[in-house]
């Protein structure tokens, strides 16, 4: 099965050719908030794939450590990572099985747009020696190549960049208002959540 299987990034110039579409999907990490914004973002990309011939055939919504504060630290764990597992078996079992049926994410439709940012931006010290890493995985082209020091309004504060920076130039630890922002969201969501699967 495994040279029929492509993982990759959906986008608007893949349509469907008899293959199996693993999707692999840059979300930020959702950490608690309800899990129903990574289940809305599932259904969206659900809805995506659907009108290119594909039959979504599983989901997940997934708990990981959130971007801001300090939720689910942690997350995942060898729990968490055995579930996911288990799920990805049941999952290659459908398909060994030919049941390709059409699964759905329960919600609200249509959708809301997402809004982006809340203005968090992150600050670069003196540390950075434009090695480029940022500016290369960040998911909306939000740092200049060349400058990454320069991050613009596109930016979605998902602050992948704070997190593979090895200088770590990037950080939010002057913001205090995104400081304080964090410290209430931490409390607010200390809850822990579980995983959601769909098959």
């Amino acid at each position: 099965m495994q040279k029929h299987v492509n993982i990759r990034k959906v986008n608007k110039g893949i349509c469907i050719n008899g293959n199996v579409l693993i999707i692999d999907e840059d979300f930020m990490i959702q950490g608690s908030s309800s899990l129903e914004v990574s289940k809305k973002m599932s259904r969206e990309l659900f809805n995506n794939i659907k009108e290119r011939g594909f039959i979504p055939i599983a989901g997940a919504a997934l708990v990981g450590e959130h971007t801001y504060g300090h939720i689910q630290v942690g997350r995942p764990n060898r729990d968490d990572l055995y579930r996911d597992e288990l799920f990805g078996s049941l999952v290659r079992l459908k398909i060994k099985d030919d049941n390709f049926s059409f699964v759905s994410i329960p919600g609200k439709y249509p959708y809301k747009e997402r809004v982006t940012g809340r203005g968090y931006h992150p600050d670069t010290n003196e540390l950075c020696n434009q090695c480029g890493m940022c500016a290369k995985e960040c998911p909306v082209n939000a740092i200049s190549k060349d400058d990454c020091r320069t991050v613009d309004d596109n930016c979605i504060a998902c602050f992948r960049c704070i997190r593979i920076c090895p200088q770590h130039a990037k950080n939010m630890d002057k913001n205090k208002k995104y400081q304080e922002f964090a410290k209430t969201f931490s409390v607010k969501l200390a809850n822990p959540r579980e995983n959601e699967y769909f098959i």
